[in-house]
């Protein structure tokens, strides 16, 4: 009876042990694992000047501006640059998304959370205003 304790109780520490998995969603996939609180899609009122812009500046202006010198070929810095992306096989959701066959963006950084993706595909959906 001791051996069937000792060989159950081994077993358990064993697979505890071996459970153990340190690496964060972020470190594996490079997407943010920060709780968001996303609006549904048909109650967001996006507006280029006021949301998107800001996003690409914030998370893409580094390298995608129209002066930027550290490799950023395409810019995103202005309206006519994004819808131009946008509207080019998908780069742009391509890219932000990390699918496969597009350049993961932003570069050598994490994912874009879901709820900065969302902001700008229903930009994209509703057709790009410029306002």
């Amino acid at each position: 009876m001791k051996t069937v304790r000792f060989l159950f109780f081994s077993g358990i520490c064993l697979t505890a042990i071996g459970g153990c998995y340190r690496d964060t969603q972020q470190e594996l996939y490079g997407v943010s694992t920060t709780p968001t609180q996303c609006p549904a899609a048909d109650t967001i009122n996006e507006k280029y000047s006021g949301t998107i812009a800001p996003i690409i500046a914030a998370n893409c202006g580094t390298c995608h501006s129209g002066s930027a010198e550290s490799g950023g070929h395409v810019p995103l810095d202005n309206y006519n640059a994004m819808v131009t992306q946008a509207n080019t096989n998908n780069n742009l959701m391509g890219d932000i998304n990390h699918l496969s066959g597009h350049n993961a963006m932003p570069q050598n950084s994490m994912m874009l959370d879901a709820c900065t993706i969302l902001k700008i595909q229903h930009w994209i959906d509703i057709g790009k205003p410029n306002n």
